[in-house]
């Protein structure tokens, strides 16, 4: 699949260079914010840092320049990745990954849901009027970001303080209320 995205990205290559850098940049854009998603997104999945814009920019293939819309435009969707990797892990383990309990991914969360925070805060400072490109898609990112930053902040509040409130081995598809002699699992 890789293969497949350079060798999409290279043939291209020739019509981006010189003058044509910026002049068919919006025509690519879309393209290479995907690509900056995934980029970012596998980065911070293997080192659970964000990758910088240099770090980014050398991950293009060919010789195609990263623009700084592009980046940030791909970080912004990024949070949505982000947020669907922490809310599917914890509806499906009742933890962040690298927790194995309650304890240790009230630990854990000041990873992922802090990171998340912290981009958030940062996105929010950008002064997004001086250029085209990223003022165009800026508030409608932005309020997609909070939105998933919100609903991480959810899921983690849902399963400290309403999973404490669930028997042990408690799943959604059993049935209601605990029996007699059920144990309820303390944090």
């Amino acid at each position: 699949m890789q293969s497949t995205i350079q060798n999409l990205f290279k043939s291209v290559e020739q019509d981006l260079q010189g003058i044509n850098v910026y002049r068919y940049q919006r025509q690519i854009s879309g393209g290479t914010q995907e690509y900056m998603e995934a980029v970012l997104f596998q980065h911070y999945l293997e080192t659970e840092k964000v990758m910088t814009y240099d770090d980014a920019s050398s991950a293009i293939p060919g010789n195609l320049k990263l623009t700084h819309d592009d980046y940030l435009l791909g970080l912004f969707d990024m949070t949505g990745e982000l947020m669907r990797f922490a809310v599917t892990y914890l509806a499906t383990n009742g933890t962040f990954p690298g927790a194995d309990n309650a304890e240790q991914c009230e630990t854990r969360k000041s990873g992922i849901l802090t990171d998340m925070q912290l981009l958030r805060s940062y996105l929010e400072t950008i002064d997004a009027s001086s250029s085209y490109g990223l003022a165009r898609e800026f508030e409608a990112k932005l309020k997609t970001t909070r939105a998933s930053v919100e609903k991480v902040e959810y899921g983690v509040y849902s399963m400290l303080v309403r999973g404490k409130e669930r028997p042990k081995g408690w799943r959604p598809d059993a049935p209601e209320g605990p029996g007699e002699g059920d144990e309820v699992e303390a944090y």
